[in-house]
């Protein structure tokens, strides 16, 4: 989780460490891309965002290491279809792979029945009886 978060999506996107010409579109695209996997379910730091090739992963996720491979493909197959979409075809599986990495991303950060008994939390039709006159 150490590994720099441009590098590492440079690779997943076919784009050496040494090539700087197109980082400040990829930054773009990631820092977009972080901010929805946060709107996906408050995983990661909230209004996160890089500048080049310092922050890493650990600094975005902490020591979560649970959603670190979900999150760091989402990221790459994001940034990815944003800088180079590819033909039709490619594009529409890619869409699909990352509508099912949006759905699991938000499925894993939906609190545990223990987490929210943990967080005296009562629901709406638990506040017993209501006057409504």
């Amino acid at each position: 989780m150490s590994e720099s978060i441009l590098i590492s999506v440079k690779h997943k996107i076919g784009i050496s460490d040494d090539d700087t010409g197109f980082d400040d579109q990829i930054i773009d695209y990631i820092n977009a891309t972080l901010s929805i996997v946060w709107q996906l379910g408050d995983i990661g730091k909230k209004n996160f965002c890089i500048t080049g090739s310092d922050e890493t992963w650990a600094d975005y996720l902490g020591d979560d290491e649970t959603k670190f491979s979900m999150v760091k493909s989402y990221v790459a197959l994001k940034v990815k279809t944003m800088f180079d979409p590819g033909q039709s075809n490619v594009q529409s599986a890619n869409e699909k792979v990352l509508a099912e990495f949006e759905s699991r991303l938000n499925y894993m950060s939906d609190p545990t029945v223990t987490e929210i008994e943990a967080s005296n939390y009562k629901p709406l039709w638990d506040i017993g009886e209501v006057d409504y006159e």
